[in-house]
């Protein structure tokens, strides 16, 4: 039995040393940089200046995280526009250009360190109001750091005055309150006070069905479609139709449709 037992110990030492023979020793140089995502299609970020009131400019910040060894020196990296063709931001009028002197000292990874945030400078543009303003934008190859990842490589941000869907309200948003629109939008806001933008749907979880609060959620829904009850029957009182999107289409909250 003992002479069993030695001979399964040593296979098992003899195959541990072989795996530790066989491992591949890490020495590739390269440093490379990714944009930090929760998953490969958290890459778009809406900013609208509706919820802002006269806020003249914002900063959305984000962050980058690095690939390969550490390095005992601050190392610069670089951002560059990637031009869509579809009313693309323009730098200097909707948003600070990335390669702005004041930018600089936040587009650093510190020594030792696998990451840093960074600042993306959102612009209003008064004259142009009513228009979605496209920022897509990668990171750009220098001395200190080579692209990483091609999931990991771009970000969007949508840029406007006017009010738009946020990127987050998705499946339980849709089902909880129905297909977006920017007259819910604008109702949502007015009966409960808060702005129903990305951050304050990631905060409460609204986008997220397997942790969210959906009572809480349904008790809203139902708030929601007893307070549009009251403001349709004023409506019809004034002789106006019910509340409806600028297509036409009547507002309503119904929970699943």
């Amino acid at each position: 039995m003992k002479k069993y037992i030695y001979s399964i110990m040593a296979a098992v030492a003899l195959f541990c040393t072989s795996c530790e023979q066989d491992l591949p020793v890490y020495n590739d140089p390269t440093a490379r940089l990714n944009f930090y995502n929760e998953s490969t299609g958290d890459t778009l970020t809406s900013y609208c200046f509706v919820y802002h009131n006269e806020v003249p400019q914002d900063t959305i910040w984000m962050r980058v995280t690095t690939m390969g060894f550490l390095a005992d020196h601050d190392r610069q990296f670089e951002l560059q526009q990637v031009m869509t063709g579809d009313n693309d931001a323009e730098p200097g009028k909707h948003y600070v250009a990335f390669d702005n002197a004041d930018l600089q000292k936040y587009y650093v990874i510190k020594a030792d360190s696998v990451g840093a945030y960074f600042p993306v400078v959102v612009l209003r543009h008064d004259s142009e109001s009513d228009k979605i303003y496209n920022l897509k934008f990668t990171i750009k190859d220098n001395d200190e750091f080579k692209v990483g990842y091609h999931d990991y490589l771009y970000k969007y941000v949508t840029i406007t005055d006017m009010l738009v869907k946020p990127a987050n309200w998705g499946g339980l948003m849709n089902w909880m309150f129905g297909q977006y629109g920017t007259e819910k939008h604008k109702f949502m806001m007015k009966v409960s006070g808060e702005l129903w933008d990305e951050e304050y749907i990631s905060k409460n979880n609204f986008d997220k069905s397997s942790i969210a609060d959906q009572n809480y959620m349904f008790y809203l829904s139902s708030l929601f479609q007893s307070e549009l009850d009251k403001e349709n029957a004023e409506r019809e009182a004034r002789g106006e139709g019910p509340l409806c999107e600028a297509n036409g289409d009547v507002v309503y909250f119904q929970i699943g449709v």
